[in-house]
């Protein structure tokens, strides 16, 4: 996921389109799978910062599913290559009783238990409902905004802005009060995304300035001020306890191939733990399960398609 002039931000952050094989609308359960209609390039998905929970969009319908360590039962084979050598993670979910519609753009939890979601019709409306479906509050922003959070620590609304010559990381208080600039780049600059600590002290994102080639994670103050690079890296951050999970590279293969890992870093910075050695082409770290494994999205041909599990952690 990222924001670039020859591309959108995907989500989570670079934010996103979905997914989903399996059940019916309104009937069985739907199993989260391929991307069909992808927007922006990401799925619409996002876990649980305990990772137990998962909350995913499927046939404009807002679903949650219980990840208890264990896969659904995949729908069907897929001869692409990406998937033989994966572990492919399908999950089942039970709707939330609203109506998403088609136009929607970020889905993810809140730190608090709730759900936002993004709805994009001449301008944005930023919806946070509970499990069962009552609206918490719903938030009228003026642009076509992306990548939209809810940072219930700091007591914030975050959003990217992409209109006009610039793109802009921005937030508003929840309680009211004016809009203001976390951080601008170009669409000549690469932004893979970016999160917010459940305590809302520190803000994460990923920039290379000029494209995604030397782009680096950022950590920074809730305001974006003090920011500090402390790892390579292309695609979004997740905030996991007093670390940061993310998409490492390393290298080349025998074959030439890249070779991607999930790995770990303190906030503080330091020497990141590399937690996997493979050529999946993984884009962002969704979180970790009780059981240690973690949840990423993989990507192909620049969409983000499915969602693969590290092996169990040591």
């Amino acid at each position: 996921m990222g924001w670039r002039a020859r591309t959108a931000i995907g989500v989570a952050m670079a934010t996103t389109g979905l997914v989903a094989c399996g059940g019916g609308g309104g009937g069985g359960p739907s199993l989260l799978g391929v991307s069909d209609t992808p927007t922006n390039g990401a799925l619409r998905a996002d876990l649980s910062r305990d990772g137990t929970e998962l909350v995913y969009t499927w046939d404009s319908e807002l679903r949650v599913a219980a990840v208890d360590g264990d896969t659904g039962e995949e729908p069907g084979p897929y001869e692409h290559s990406l998937y033989e050598t994966s572990d492919v993670a399908w999950y089942a979910g039970t709707a939330v009783p609203v109506d998403v519609g088609s136009n929607i753009d970020t889905v993810r939890w809140v730190d608090d238990g709730t759900i936002v979601y993004t709805t994009i019709d001449q301008g944005s409306t930023v919806h946070q409902v509970t499990r069962d479906g009552d609206t918490v509050r719903t938030i009228q922003l003026p642009t076509d905004a992306r990548d939209v959070a809810i940072a219930s620590g700091s007591g914030h609304v975050l959003w990217v802005d992409p209109s006009g010559g610039e793109l802009r990381l921005m937030r508003r208080p929840l309680d009211g009060g004016d809009d203001e600039t976390l951080f601008t780049y170009t669409y000549d600059d690469w932004f893979g995304g970016y999160d917010v600590s459940p305590d809302g002290a520190h803000l994460a994102y990923v920039f290379g300035s000029g494209g995604g080639d030397d782009s680096h994670l950022f950590v920074a103050d809730a305001d974006g001020g003090n920011a500090t690079a402390i790892a390579a890296t292309e695609w979004a951050p997740r905030f996991l306890g007093d670390e940061i999970a993310f998409v490492e590279d390393a290298g080349l293969d025998d074959d030439a191939l890249p070779l991607q890992q999930v790995a770990t870093i303190p906030i503080a910075g330091g020497t990141a733990t590399r937690l996997t050695d493979d050529r999946l082409q993984k884009s962002r770290v969704l979180g970790q399960l009780p059981d240690g494994r973690f949840l990423y999205a993989i990507r192909s041909y620049g969409y983000e398609e499915v969602l693969g599990l590290t092996d169990a952690a040591d």
